[in-house]
């Protein structure tokens, strides 16, 4: 079939959405399809290349401060229009590639499927005190342009759109998704071929830092508010069991936010009693499935999430989890959550000192990600459901 992906971000530029897509893609194009990527074009990126098979065209297409669509956009229409593709994928929704196509949803050739990702408008509060007022104008700038978009511009596309996928049951907007789809479905996410490898050994670790201990609890998120590592230090230094167990955090370079990190690790030493704690970048991420698998625990603190990879991840190695009440973690089966961040070290206490739950959870999560989260079995998903509406 010949598959046209539409999507805001792709490779260089690398993050969650980016990721999923270059699997997606690149495993159709593995499978034979005839697979495109159209997406925005990055500063010093080429115009158009082949990507592992995949043709990615990028076009000079952006959004201003006022949230105004600008740039080559008719060139982008044309492209897509013209394409003649047998299926249309379109990534995400409030972003450029989207929006600007919503209009022609009807011109295209072929059937239309919509990768929601969540739909994070929904998110948005009416009015939520943020740091300083321009934030917080912000918010509410946002709220008022969401509830626009979805009462009205996405509303009236939504015809023209064959089915749509989610990633679970509990996506932000999957109401709105049931009340106005004509089909929808679940695509889970997955994490990468090298997470299922059947020859991962232990003790990664050793060739980034000396751990004070023989166990440690592990997290591997970018240092940030949202990933929100602060409250992730204080509740290990809140918890009994964990005294006995490093922490390691792991995240793709220092910044700002990590040497707050920092500081607080210093401040709670002091203040409760010394910690092994171990603040990591640069680590390779060839080296991430060993280190995960060496770990007891693996804890998520975030803020907001839509479908944590890095829970897949841990849940692959047999590595039980603790999280906040984000994105899907409620419904995985590999470990626990918890409505407020501040339960967190009370979770460590409870799966640290029971062996036979943590054992469940390791089980459990690990045949959850061998069965739905292996890039693979989302590649057969989403070949089945291109079947069912072509």
């Amino acid at each position: 079939m010949k598959i046209l992906f539409l999507t805001e971000n792709y490779f260089p530029l690398v993050s969650g959405v980016p990721i999923v897509v270059k699997y997606l893609a690149e495993g159709l194009c593995k499978r034979g399809h005839d697979v495109t990527v159209v997406t925005q074009k990055p500063e010093n990126s080429p115009k158009n290349e082949i990507i592992n098979g995949v043709k990615v065209f990028r076009f000079n297409i952006w959004r201003d401060w006022k949230h105004f669509y600008k740039g080559d956009i008719q060139s982008y229409l044309d492209f897509v229009i013209n394409s003649r593709a047998e299926i249309n994928i379109i990534e995400c929704a409030e972003c450029i590639t989207t929006d600007v196509l919503l209009p022609y949803l009807k011109k295209l050739y072929g059937k239309v499927l919509f990768h929601s990702h969540g739909l994070s408008g929904f998110d948005n509060k009416f009015f939520i005190l943020k740091d300083n007022l321009k934030h917080t104008l912000g918010s509410t700038y946002n709220w008022f342009n969401s509830q626009l978009y979805f009462k009205w511009t996405f509303k009236k596309a939504i015809k023209y759109i064959d089915a749509f996928m989610c990633l679970s049951e509990v996506d932000s907007g999957i109401d709105y998704i049931k009340k106005n789809a004509n089909k929808y479905f679940i695509l889970n996410n997955a994490a990468d071929d090298m997470f299922f490898s059947i020859n991962i050994p232990r003790g990664g670790l050793s060739k980034y830092s000396s751990l004070n201990n023989k166990h440690y609890i592990i997290s591997c998120a970018n240092y940030t508010v949202v990933k929100n590592q602060k409250d992730m230090i204080r509740q290990y230094f809140m918890s009994d069991s964990s005294k006995s167990y490093s922490l390691v955090c792991i995240g793709s370079q220092k910044n700002k936010y990590y040497e707050e990190c920092e500081d607080l690790v210093s401040e709670l030493n002091q203040q409760i009693g010394p910690r092994d704690v171990h603040l990591l970048s640069g680590v390779e991420r060839a080296d991430i499935p060993s280190i995960i698998k060496g770990a007891s625990l693996y804890l998520v603190t975030s803020r907001w999430e839509q479908y944590s990879i890095s829970i897949i991840e841990a849940m692959s190695q047999g590595v039980p989890f603790i999280s906040t009440n984000v994105g899907n973690a409620k419904i995985l089966s590999g470990g626990a959550t918890v409505n407020s961040v501040n339960d967190i070290y009370l979770q460590i206490d409870n799966l640290l000192t029971n062996k036979s739950l943590l054992k469940n959870y390791a089980e459990a999560g690990k045949d959850f990600a061998y069965k739905n989260c292996r890039i693979d079995v989302v590649i057969n998903k989403l070949e089945d459901v291109m079947q069912k509406v072509v």
